[in-house]
C-alpha cells in the first residue's frame, strides 16, 4: 500500500469513528458535519468527498458495524435454532441505539429522494441485507438435506418468506419505546415456527 493509500485509509478511519462517537453522543438531528469533521481533523468539505450528507456518514457506520456481525451457527440444529442464530445479533446490534437504528431503518426503506435511494451507502445496505437472505437460503438446503424441510420446495423461496418476517417483525420491534431484545426473539422464533409448520417434513 502506497502512503498516499495509507493516509487515505486513515483518514476514513478517522472519519467512520468520529461520526459514531458524535451520532451516539447527541443523535442524527443534533449532530452536525462541522463537528465531525473537527473531531476527525479534516476539512468539512473532505468529509462530504467520503460521504455526501449526514444521512450517509451514518449509513456508513450502521454498515461497517454490521459487516461485522458474526453468527455462531451450528449446521446440525434444527432450522429454527440456525435461524435464531442468524438473527439474534441483529436485535442485539438494532437495540443497543434504538433511536439511530430507528432513523437508518426509515432511511432506507423510506428514502425521500431518488438521490437518496441510490446513494453508495443505501446500496451497500441493501447488498448486505440480500446476503442475509442468501445465507438463509444455504441453511434451508441444508436442512433439505437433512430431511428436515421438504427437498421438492425452493429453498430461495423459502428464505424469502424468512427474511421478509424478520426485516418486517425487526422493524415493529424497533418502534417500542425500549426494544426489548430477549422479547424480540421470542416472537420471530414464535412467528418462524408458524411459518414454517407447513413446509417441514417432520415435526419441530
Amino acid at each position: 500500500m502506497s502512503l498516499r493509500e495509507k493516509a487515505k485509509k486513515d483518514k476514513l478511519r478517522r472519519i467512520r469513528d468520529a461520526a459514531r462517537y458524535v451520532f451516539e453522543k447527541k443523535g442524527f438531528e443534533a449532530a452536525t458535519t462541522r463537528e465531525i469533521a473537527h473531531r476527525a481533523e479534516v476539512a468539512v468539505g473532505t468529509l462530504f468527498v467520503y460521504a455526501p450528507a449526514k444521512r450517509d456518514l451514518l449509513l456508513m457506520v450502521y454498515n461497517d458495524d454490521l459487516e461485522r456481525l458474526a453468527a455462531n451457527i451450528d449446521p446440525d440444529a434444527p432450522i429454527i435454532e440456525q435461524l435464531i442464530a442468524l438473527y439474534q445479533p441483529r436485535f442485539e446490534f438494532w437495540g443497543r441505539n434504538p433511536e439511530l437504528s430507528r432513523f437508518v431503518v426509515r432511511e432506507v426503506f423510506e428514502p425521500v429522494n431518488a438521490a437518496e435511494d441510490g446513494a453508495a451507502e443505501t446500496l451497500r445496505f441493501r447488498r448486505r441485507r440480500a446476503q442475509v437472505a442468501q445465507d438463509v437460503a444455504e441453511i434451508v438446503a441444508r436442512r433439505q438435506k437433512a430431511g428436515e424441510i421438504d427437498p421438492t420446495l425452493d429453498p430461495t423461496l423459502i428464505s424469502q418468506m424468512i427474511h421478509g418476517i424478520f426485516l418486517s417483525e425487526n422493524r415493529h420491534w424497533l418502534e417500542v419505546g425500549a426494544p426489548d431484545v430477549a422479547v424480540g426473539v421470542a416472537r420471530l422464533r414464535a412467528l418462524l415456527i408458524l411459518a414454517l409448520h407447513g413446509s417441514m417434513a417432520r415435526p419441530l
